[in-house]
């Protein structure tokens, strides 16, 4: 526990405590609020009281015009550190900025990373740790949270978009479409000979993904489509996912850390299963809860979540996520840039403008993205796996979770010919340098237990 005195607005006073409390949670402690002594003020004025040593922040005046939205994102510049810090863990810029790209996103091009010319690197850690340094100044004892024996984490989730990549539409479309065109046209006659594998290759790169998990002793999270309402969807059967997932031998001896009951007695072992819905289903709560019926009725209710296509309503889409039981988000992310969203690489509990409190659902927001690498930010492999580099390092820096996303259908080379080798690369590289790997339930469950 921190003795920690708030002397500010009743306005921002339910903000404040929320951002303190998510600063000092990975540092293991719990603020206390007090009027009397505290190591930590945050106030209006300066009223240190004389030969104490105080961590003191002081707050501007400015911040509740800027949070009502009365004043203009270059403000930002002038707000104290700690309402920086809630800016970016209440999501806010979602609410200010109107911008989104065809699919109704925020993207890091009308973000305000972009438009305030921010740095490459977590403000919230940044800031987290000035607070760490003055504790150990001040001799004040505090036990950071672990990952089990491990400073840090990773977190490989794989995304079920598609469950067969071949059909007779798909064929005839791509021959069309190769007519004048000589490498199209050497690509549909690979195309060709590919479909008459005897298993669909998204399926055969199914089980790659889950066995290369095993070989390696990690676990991941994988999210399923349980429904279709829009081209973007991709629609497969249920029953066929599940029959490909209890045909692959289902293993729990070497997870024992892990939330998920093993198969036998009614969970997925080392697959932590969550719900990927449609294109719509963020905002449609009929759609939303068709495909969490139809989850349940195959694999168990859901309780982590990641909207296909990154889509997100600030007003409507954490709203469903918690009147539905979600407990894990991992959604906030670009789907332009390799960047920290949020300004930090650790979990965080979502915060509610409109009531002003906090949710009961945790975010822990995607950093490194299959699609987003070689697809938005045109890298070749190298520069790839260069980028994710200077990712890991600051997450290892900062003792904070790298979530990172592959989608299985990159096992098909003649499409995707560089993400495999990203991933194969990278999980492994991960492991070595002392990340605790798993998926999103059992390394939150981790981060949030006493060490």
């Amino acid at each position: 526990m921190l003795n920690c005195h708030l002397n500010i607005p009743d306005a921002f006073l339910e903000k404040a405590k929320y951002t303190l409390e998510t600063l000092l949670f990975p540092l293991g402690l719990t603020p206390v609020w007090t009027t009397a002594y505290a190591s930590i003020k945050y106030q209006v004025t300066d009223n240190n009281e004389e030969g104490k040593s105080v961590f003191e922040v002081s707050f501007n005046p400015k911040t509740i015009a800027f949070f009502e939205g009365k004043l203009p994102l270059e403000t930002y510049h002038e707000l104290d550190p700690i309402a920086k810090c809630f800016f970016w863990l209440s999501d806010f810029q979602t609410e200010l900025i109107k911008e989104r790209d065809r699919f109704g996103r925020l993207t890091f091009a009308a973000s305000a990373q972009n438009k305030l010319q921010l740095p490459d690197e977590p403000f919230v850690d940044v800031f987290r740790a000035s607070i760490e340094t003055w504790l150990l100044q001040q001799g004040i004892p505090f036990k950071k949270r672990r990952f089990g024996n491990h400073a840090w984490a990773f977190c490989p989730t794989h995304d079920i978009d598609h469950l067969q990549k071949y059909n007779l539409k798909r064929l005839f479309y791509d021959w069309r479409n190769s007519f004048g065109d000589k490498t199209r046209r050497k690509l549909w006659k690979k195309e060709w000979k590919d479909a008459f594998r005897p298993t669909d290759i998204y399926q055969e790169g199914l089980c790659f993904f889950i066995d290369f998990h095993r070989q390696h002793g990690t676990s991941a999270t994988w999210f399923i489509k349980a429904g279709n309402k829009a081209p973007q969807d991709h629609f497969y059967r249920l029953d066929i996912l599940k029959s490909i997932l209890e045909s692959i031998e289902i293993s729990s001896s070497a997870f024992s850390k892990a939330e998920k009951p093993p198969l036998d007695k009614g969970g997925w072992g080392d697959l932590d299963l969550g719900l990927h819905p449609n294109f719509h289903a963020h905002q449609n709560e009929a759609y939303l809860q068709a495909e969490i019926n139809r989850f349940s009725y195959f694999f168990g209710k859901p309780t982590v979540i990641r909207q296909h296509y990154l889509r997100y309503q600030a007003k409507i889409t954490p709203d469903l996520w918690e009147n539905k039981g979600f407990l894990i988000d991992s959604t906030l992310a670009f789907p332009d840039k390799t960047v920290f969203r949020n300004q930090t690489c650790f979990p965080f509990k979502l915060y509610n403008l409109e009531k002003d409190k906090v949710r009961e659902i945790w975010e822990m927001p995607l950093i490194l993205h299959d699609t987003v690498l070689f697809n938005y930010e045109k890298r070749d492999l190298a520069d790839a796996l260069y980028r994710s580099q200077e990712i890991l390092e600051q997450v290892k820096k900062f003792g904070g979770i790298c979530v990172a996303l592959w989608h299985p259908v990159i096992f098909d080379t003649l499409e995707y010919p560089n993400a495999l080798q990203h991933f194969t690369t990278l999980l492994p590289q991960a492991k070595q340098e002392g990340a605790f790997v798993g998926g999103l339930t059992e390394v939150l469950g981790l981060f949030r237990s006493e060490n």
